[in-house]
């Protein structure tokens, strides 16, 4: 018999050291009557796809405990699934835009983690989109290449060299760092031009030249990125299409941070900006820049490759609120 849920911990997540979060949801669970027999923990390893593949059709959910790259893990693996198992979110993470995306951020920062468990153990879920690169690669939430990706990917590099402080200290210290790298790579840029190959709203074929010196471009399937900024009035995880912004200006890339201030999308703060929504995307590259999937490193079959082919693939059920 299976158990119904599985808590994927990732053991250096943005706030909290492994052991803590475990201990947390333990103590959460047991207050609320929930019995050992119901669930289990285990920390992520190297290998996430592997230990999802093995370890996902045991249970009824896989809950990653952690940022936008564990769930992304989580969520790669099970996509090529043939019986694919509902999937939730803990955010403990840094950026945490899928959680934000998803509504299980401000839940678990307006009601702890008991009602952020409480709507997990509900499993009520929603489909969303997973895009794929290549053929190959997967993602639900973001892509992104250029400055941004810059940032994480030095981040991702950093990270688990730095200092292990308290679960208090340890959120500053990352966020500290994330942001001083983010300063330092302002002036970074695309340094070669690419052109852009869609299907617009009304099925027409396009192509669209960007000049060498662009911030980035990001491909994004959630309504929030780069840690609560908003980034499009259009973006609906489930319908079917994605949304593709490119930051041309250094301007551009401020405002995008300003939405989360504002309370206003991307679009409609700068809407004379290169921002629009399709199915199919290709991006012809000049030369080899930083990206990121997820709020991680992608694999060489995006970061050798000239051509960029971005297309939906599937779907996977995600617990909402």
């Amino acid at each position: 018999m299976k158990k119904k849920i599985l808590f994927l911990i990732n053991p250096v997540s943005g706030s909290s050291p492994g052991p803590v979060l475990e201990a947390r949801i333990k103590s959460a669970l047991h207050q609320g009557g929930v019995g050992a027999e119901h669930y289990d923990t285990a920390f992520t390893g190297v290998d996430i796809a592997a230990q999802v593949k093995k370890l996902a059709p045991h249970y009824e959910v896989l809950v990653g405990v952690g940022g936008d790259g564990t769930f992304g893990g989580i969520m790669q693996a099970v996509a090529r699934m043939k019986k694919v198992p509902k999937l939730g979110i803990l955010p403990y993470g840094v950026g945490n835009d899928m959680a934000r995306s998803l509504g299980m951020f401000a839940l678990l920062k307006q009601g702890g983690i008991n009602r952020a468990l409480a709507v997990i153990l509900k499993a009520k879920a929603k489909p969303i989109d997973v895009m794929e690169v290549n053929g190959q690669s997967l993602c639900a939430g973001y892509f992104g290449a250029g400055s941004d990706a810059r940032t994480s990917n030095i981040f991702n590099e950093l990270r688990p060299k730095a200092m292990q402080p308290a679960a208090r200290v340890r959120i500053i210290v990352n966020n500290t760092l994330y942001g001083l790298l983010a300063m330092r790579n302002l002036a970074y840029s695309i340094p070669f031009p690419y052109k852009l190959k869609f299907s617009d709203s009304n099925g027409n074929y396009k192509v669209l030249n960007v000049p060498a010196g662009s911030r980035g471009i990001l491909v994004t399937n959630t309504p929030v990125y780069a840690g609560g900024s908003l980034i499009s009035s259009k973006a609906d995880m489930g319908d079917g299409k994605f949304e593709v912004t490119v930051i041309s200006h250094l301007r551009e890339w401020w405002s995008m941070h300003l939405t989360r201030f504002f309370r206003r999308p991307l679009d409609v703060l700068c809407p004379s900006m290169i921002q629009f929504q399709t199915d199919h995307l290709q991006v012809h590259l000049g030369g080899r820049t930083f990206y990121q999937l997820d709020g991680e490193r992608p694999a060489n079959a995006i970061t050798g490759q000239r051509i960029l082919d971005f297309k939906i693939s599937g779907r996977v059920m995600a617990i909402m609120p």
